[in-house]
C-alpha cells in the first residue's frame, strides 16, 4: 500500500522517496522539502504501527504537498 510506503519513508527520513509521492507541479514542493529537512535534522520519527486502518478525507478541494 502506498500509504505504508510513504510512512516507511518518513520513518527512515528518506526525503527522496517521500518527494516521489508529491505532485511535482505543486507550488509547495520546495517549501515542503525544506520543512522536512528541518524536521529530520532535529528529530527522529518512529511509528508504533504503519498499518493504515482508516483514512478520512476532510478537504473539499484537492490537497497538494
Amino acid at each position: 500500500m502506498l500509504t505504508e510506503k510513504y510512512g516507511q519513508a518518513i520513518a527512515a527520513g528518506d526525503l527522496e522517496t517521500m518527494r516521489r509521492f508529491w505532485d511535482p507541479q505543486s507550488p509547495d514542493v520546495a517549501a515542503q522539502l525544506r520543512t522536512y529537512q528541518g524536521i529530520f535534522s532535529n528529530t527522529r520519527l518512529e511509528f508504533v504501527s504503519q498499518k493504515v486502518t482508516r483514512l478520512e478525507v476532510m478537504a473539499a478541494r484537492p490537497f497538494r504537498i
